[in-house]
């Protein structure tokens, strides 16, 4: 189903999963890793329950066949994700975090992951444990079977010919509904901060899942960058004016960024490309001028769906666009409004498909 998650299951509480290895032989040292390598057999599963889990390292080394290179999914700013096979034959991802831009202690660490833990939404990517053995930081995730949404726009694949106009705009509601989760359904407001479209996984179907959410306080940016390097990065990024002039983040800067996103689903455009000319290079200034003239709109839209749209749904698209990248952050709508405006969107497109099927029945 489209704009939803797709269904999964808890294997830690259906298969036993087993999170606390015995060692049996003398550790080696990896040197790469500091990860001690270890020969081990495995110990009695732990009670089925929900609550986070810790894990062993020994466990999620027999999981990833020691963190292997050909077990990798996904890298993002944070680390590495692999894939974790479990024996039964049921899998795990799990996230390698690069401790060089973790700024968390080993009690700050399992703080955060209780907090991801207890975020609970169809289209956010669900934590079950973590590790913080050997000042590995490790975070485990149900398995999601996909890509990103960023790989498939930009890279030819048998998924992005199935991104027709309709399903862009489901999957820009699946991911608003995850952001406003973040934003309004928890106990404590969460700014995501990282949000692009690199944190949106898309499966065979067009579920949607966000992932990295509640993990921004894992790196601070002057952890990683310059205030130099860092106002010219975010020119080619996904982050609002005021990111670059303060560094202050709310939730309206989570709008910004995913009106870039919105920006990319509208036109297949990365948010800078320098192989474009001078003036179409940043994808935000480049497009913003151009939203409210349904003539140079119609020549934005990404190839691969020309003319393969309703006019008045692409208008309404690129008006919820405008709203969102809007220079000021108090001139931006809540998440909430953005989930209002694409959810009546998707219910046009059922409404027409259902009078399309009538016709033909």
């Amino acid at each position: 189903m489209r704009g939803g998650r797709v269904a999964y299951e808890r294997p830690w509480m259906e298969t036993g999963i087993n999170t606390n290895l015995s060692v049996e032989s003398n550790q080696v040292m990896n040197a790469e890793n500091e990860i001690p390598m270890t020969k081990v057999k495995e110990s009695i599963p732990p009670t089925p329950s929900r609550s986070v889990i810790p894990f062993s390292v020994a466990s999620l080394q027999q999981y990833t066949d020691s963190f292997s290179e050909a077990n990798i999914i996904l890298e993002d700013k944070l680390g590495k994700i692999y894939r974790a096979d479990i024996p039964d034959g049921k899998k795990l991802m799990v996230m390698k975090i690069d401790i060089r831009e973790s700024t968390l202690s080993n009690d700050e660490f399992r703080n955060l992951a209780f907090h991801v833990f207890e975020l609970q939404h169809p289209n956010i990517l669900e934590l079950i444990g973590y590790c913080t053995e050997y000042g590995q930081r490790l975070l485990v995730y149900t398995y999601f079977s996909g890509r990103t949404l960023h790989d498939i726009l930009h890279d030819e694949n048998d998924i992005k010919r199935k991104l027709s106009w309709n399903a862009r705009i489901e999957v820009a509601l699946g991911a608003a509904r995850a952001l406003e989760y973040l934003h309004e359904g928890c106990q404590s407001p969460i700014i995501h901060q990282k949000f692009e479209s690199s944190s949106i996984l898309l499966d065979n179907e067009l579920s949607v899942c966000v992932c990295d959410c509640g993990l921004a306080s894992i790196s601070s940016p002057s952890n990683s960058v310059s205030q130099i390097s860092r106002q010219m990065q975010s020119l080619f990024s996904y982050e609002p004016p005021e990111i670059r002039d303060s560094g202050t983040h709310s939730d309206r800067s989570d709008v910004y960024s995913f009106g870039v996103v919105m920006l990319e689903l509208l036109t297949g455009r990365e948010p800078y490309d320098s192989s474009r000319p001078r003036a179409e290079q940043y994808l935000v200034r480049w497009a913003s001028t151009q939203l409210h003239d349904i003539n140079t709109l119609k020549r934005m839209v990404d190839s691969s769906i020309a003319g393969k749209y309703p006019v008045k749904s692409l208008s309404r698209f690129a008006d919820i666009i405008s709203r969102c990248i809007q220079e000021g952050s108090e001139f931006r709508p809540p998440i909430s409004e953005v989930v209002q405006d694409l959810s009546r969107m998707v219910q046009v497109i059922k409404t027409e498909d259902e009078k399309s099927h009538g016709k033909t029945d």
